[in-house]
């Protein structure tokens, strides 16, 4: 199990507020192809796109640190697979991931952020 560290952000100026968000469309986005490229396979009965795959496919496509934007990949597939595991459980209302995204959590590595000054 991994370990979150949530950090609230207070009192942030309006440009790093617009950057926030900004960054937050840009995970959307990577959802957004993930979900297409996975619905794609499942209506063509293709292979599912696995993470690598999802990774590959979305490098460079946003504006956002890579590792994020991989992070999101990963998100996905579990999200992919704890429906997987529910749909055989016999719990059949459980869609795949369908909807269109407008904005999406960043999530950052450690390697991918600094804190400063508390």
């Amino acid at each position: 199990m991994q370990t979150a560290k949530v950090y609230y952000l207070k009192n942030i100026d309006r440009a790093t507020f617009e950057r926030l968000k900004a960054a937050q469309m840009e995970s959307g986005k990577i959802w957004n192809i993930c979900k297409d490229l996975h619905l794609e396979a499942r209506k063509t009965n293709q292979p599912w796109p696995t993470q690598i795959t999802l990774q590959t496919a979305t490098k460079g496509k946003a504006e956002i640190h890579s590792q994020s934007a991989q992070r999101v990949c990963q998100s996905f597939i579990a999200n992919v697979d704890a429906t997987r595991q529910h749909r055989k459980q016999g719990n059949k209302r459980i869609k795949y991931p369908w909807r269109t995204k407008t904005f999406y959590p960043v999530l950052w590595p450690a390697q991918a952020i600094k804190v400063k000054d508390g």
